[in-house]
């Protein structure tokens, strides 16, 4: 399996739709993604957070001026129309922020915005590991 069908899979899971036209917007986020990592921890990351962030809108917009999918504060480099752009960012501030800061919490508490995106990616990642050298049977 390629990172993007584990991608496009692990996106489904965690919200699956019917519609034709979701699903097209699903598989362009997708690329987003493994175009921004080759990682597929930091994918499954940006999956959840998309997931629960912007639920796999392009074009969602929150009632504090974040936009996209993965719901980015302004100031942002990106247009709303620029998924890769959005997904690279979204990385960038994820890694730089860590998950607390990314849900905009404070990450001296509990951080329980954050810390369920983060378990979001984790038990799918327990559920449908991605193959590894050690692991050469999957493919």
């Amino acid at each position: 399996m390629s990172l993007f069908g584990y991608v496009l899979a692990a996106m489904l899971a965690m919200l699956p739709t019917r519609s034709a036209a979701r699903f097209e917007e699903y598989e362009e986020i997708a690329l987003a993604i493994v175009e921004a990592t080759s990682d597929a921890d930091d994918a499954l990351d940006l999956v959840a957070f998309g997931r629960m962030e912007g639920s796999f809108v392009r074009r969602a917009c929150g009632k504090l001026g974040e936009v996209g999918v993965w719901q980015l504060m302004p100031p942002q480099p990106c247009a709303i129309e620029d998924v890769g752009c959005q997904a690279k960012e979204a990385l960038r501030r994820l890694r730089e922020q860590g998950a607390c800061g990314y849900a905009g919490e404070d990450w001296r508490g509990d951080c329980p915005k954050g810390r369920r995106r983060r378990n979001l990616a984790t038990v799918y990642r327990a559920l449908h590991p991605w193959p590894t050298v050690a692991d050469p049977g999957r493919s």
